[in-house]
């Protein structure tokens, strides 16, 4: 982000050992246009919050993304169920969140970027995976179907469908 002129503060919140009131304190030192959060599903819960809060008593005018393993495999549910998340990026999020940036900057929408769910101007949940297809087999066994499940989810597939042989 920073070789593309975007400015970056991180705040580590894990190694400082900081309360989600000392996160809020820092975003309101920082005063961002975006605040990302996230991780896997232990934290999520604070990433949640930590957008609430944003929200609430900083600004409703930040953009918040999350991202990472829970999010990831989330995103709809997530979107869904925290009013205050606007964008899940889900994956690898390097050139993603760069684009979000750019597009955030400019006023733009974000229907164009792959890689991310958002809700759209009626409020509803967009969710586009254009780049992986998955086609199953009935013919696999237990077994085989559990490394391929694992190994869907781990290219970001968050609703895989398989059939039973009967």
């Amino acid at each position: 982000l920073k070789l593309n002129g975007i400015d970056v503060a991180v705040i580590d919140a894990a190694v400082d050992q900081m309360s989600i009131d000392n996160i809020i304190s820092n975003i309101r030192l920082i005063k961002p246009n975006i605040v990302g959060a996230g991780g896997q599903t232990p934290i999520s819960v604070f990433s949640i919050r930590i957008f609430e809060r944003i929200k609430r008593e900083i600004s409703k005018g930040i953009l918040t993304l999350a991202g990472g393993p829970h999010f990831t495999f989330t995103d709809i549910e997530s979107l869904e169920n925290c009013p205050e998340l606007d964008i899940v990026v889900r994956g690898e999020a390097e050139y993603t969140v760069l684009e979000v940036c750019k597009q955030f900057e400019n006023g733009n929408k974000f229907e164009g970027i792959k890689g991310i769910a958002y809700k759209n101007s009626k409020g509803q949940v967009v969710n586009r995976t254009e780049g992986i297809a998955s086609v199953g087999s009935a013919a696999l066994d237990n077994e085989e179907c559990w490394i391929y499940q694992a190994l869907m989810r781990a290219l970001g597939l968050v609703y895989i469908e398989h059939q039973a042989r009967i």
